[in-house]
């Protein structure tokens, strides 16, 4: 919390589709999150109106009472939807999960700066379960009433994705898998 961190990764979506609005599912791929019953502090979620995946700042959204005006928190768009299926990206992260104005989220997607936001992004700073953010990989969804409504008992589709060379370090060069490729470095698996 409040310190430099950079993180990177490389992340396969094989099958997660884009699901018309009404019975979107907004599937998340992964998360950072503080103990206890906390909101996920960021989280990368398939936005299915715009197809597009997005950062949202959860625990500052409801913290604040982010609406409409906010998008619901939802502070910067990585990528589309379609440029994730069937191909690697790779991801960069560097913030220093501050609860302070002083607060930064820069993301950067196949070497591209696409998230550059500044503020707060820690609400709920409880270290009851864990010291610090504890980041989540997979898929969670959790709006599954709207499809149900529509659908019925209509199984959800089955989404599969992966994810390799997750890094944690204090510079980008430490995890960027591109700048690392580029200096001769192994693969960390």
């Amino acid at each position: 919390m409040g310190q430099d961190i950079w993180y990177g990764w490389s992340y396969y979506n094989e099958s997660i589709p884009a699901f018309p609005d009404n019975v979107n599912l907004m599937p998340v791929v992964g998360q950072w999150k503080m103990g206890g019953d906390a909101y996920p502090i960021l989280k990368f979620t398939y936005h299915g109106y715009r197809k597009t995946v997005e950062v949202q700042l959860d625990d500052m959204k409801n913290a604040l009472g982010w609406g409409k005006a906010q998008k619901f928190g939802h502070v910067c768009t990585l990528l589309s939807l379609n440029s994730t299926r069937g191909r690697w990206t790779d991801l960069v992260l560097n913030t220093n999960f501050s609860a302070k104005a002083d607060g930064y989220l820069r993301i950067w997607v196949n070497g591209q700066l696409k998230c550059n936001y500044k503020g707060p992004l820690v609400a709920n700073t409880s270290k009851r379960l864990y010291l610090g953010p504890n980041h989540r990989r997979g898929i969670f969804v959790s709006f599954t009433k709207r499809w149900d409504k529509i659908k019925g008992n209509a199984p959800k589709p089955t989404m599969v994705v992966y994810y390799d060379e997750f890094l944690v370090g204090q510079r980008r060069e430490d995890v960027d898998t591109r700048l690392r490729e580029n200096a001769g470095l192994p693969p960390k698996d």
